[in-house]
């Protein structure tokens, strides 16, 4: 039963021939046709006892009409089959309503038509308002028709609410398939808005190079951290860091060399500081560093033992064997202070590191 109910999905859900047609519009008409199929064919067996032959042979037209638009869906005949649809509903409706009258409820059958014309975005929309326009005049119209006598050999109190309770059931199982297609549709364009917004966030806020965080994203996050420290006063410190001699390396190897370096410590770096805090690419050959929930003195030792990681890394690119040290300024966050100057005194320090001979850690 499982494999059987599978099979009907996957066949229900068949894409289209045409890259260009819409799956969805294809899917929702076949939905529909299945159902319209079963409120046919039970009108069609009503008919064929108790209303006259002409009623009979239009259901039995309606019918094979049903058959084809269904087939027809996985062709590439979509918009068509749509339009078929649509003719069909406001068809069926009118022919039912001047058989039986209005108050069995088949004139709302035509509000369908509006729906599903409504679900492709494509097409002229000053004709869609004119054809909905024009169903709502129609509907109005037959609303007010009494119908004729064509009912035969039964209890006329009966057969009203048979037709009534089918149109309840028919337009209420379409409606609930129609406003789940529609909300599938907005949600899908809503997810992928969501993503895209979040894939833009997400280049604004990381450097291209290495895929840490950029200058603007650390300047949101310290700004983050000197506010939580107002109300927690969680500790946090602040390093900048900066490669020695990269010029050097630039100039004498290249600048596909002075990538590969900064992409291999950017590496380092996340794998250093998961648990610890950020780091981000502040600029050139710098990096920005906040250690969170930790005293300076700690972070003295830890940053020692990055800068010794790093001092005893291979870096290895186009057959050359590079040599890669780092000096690291280090301040504690003082909210007396504020942030920019904590920043500005952790570059004093990093420039102190570079005057007294690099590869060391300044505090």
């Amino acid at each position: 039963m499982k494999k059987l109910f599978q099979m009907f999905k996957e066949l229900i859900f068949k894409d289209v021939i045409r890259e260009n047609e819409a799956k969805d519009t294809a899917v929702l008409l076949r939905s529909l046709a299945l159902l319209s199929f079963a409120y046919h064919l039970a009108m069609f067996i009503t008919s064929l006892r108790y209303l006259p032959l002409l009623e009979s042979i239009y259901s039995a037209l309606a019918l094979f009409l049903i058959i084809v638009i269904f087939v027809a869906s996985y062709k590439d005949k979509t918009i068509l089959c749509l339009y078929a649809f649509c003719i069909l509903s406001v068809l069926d409706a009118g022919i039912k309503t001047l058989f039986t009258g209005s108050s069995h409820g088949f004139q709302y059958i035509i509000f369908f038509s509006v729906l599903l014309i409504f679900f492709r975005t494509e097409g002229n929309m000053k004709l869609k308002y004119i054809f909905s326009i024009l169903c709502g005049i129609i509907v109005c119209a037959l609303s007010t028709t009494p119908g004729t006598s064509v009912f035969h050999d039964v209890d006329h109190s009966v057969l009203h609410i048979f037709f009534a309770l089918s149109n309840c059931i028919y337009i209420t199982i379409a409606l609930i398939i129609i406003s789940r297609f529609y909300c599938m549709k907005f949600s899908e364009s809503e997810h992928k808005i969501i993503q895209y917004s979040k894939k833009l966030e997400h280049l604004a806020s990381v450097d291209a190079l290495t895929g840490l965080q950029n200058r603007r994203s650390m300047m949101t996050h310290l700004e983050r951290l000197a506010k939580n420290y107002e109300h927690s006063e969680m500790p946090f410190s602040i390093v900048i860091a900066d490669i020695d001699h990269f010029k050097k390396v630039n100039d004498t190897y290249g600048h596909d060399t002075g990538d590969y370096v900064l992409k291999k410590l950017a590496e380092i770096f996340r794998n250093f500081m998961a648990e610890k805090g950020y780091v981000a690419r502040w600029g050139g050959e710098e990096f920005l560093f906040t250690f969170e929930g930790s005293n300076a003195d700690f972070i003295f030792v830890e940053l020692n033992n990055l800068k010794s990681l790093i001092e005893h890394t291979q870096f290895h690119f186009n057959e050359q064997d590079l040599h890669i040290t780092l000096t690291f300024g280090l301040e504690e966050f003082d909210s007396g202070a504020g942030l920019l100057s904590i920043i500005s005194k952790a570059d004093q320090k990093l420039y102190i590191g570079k005057e007294q001979g690099r590869n060391r850690v300044i505090y």
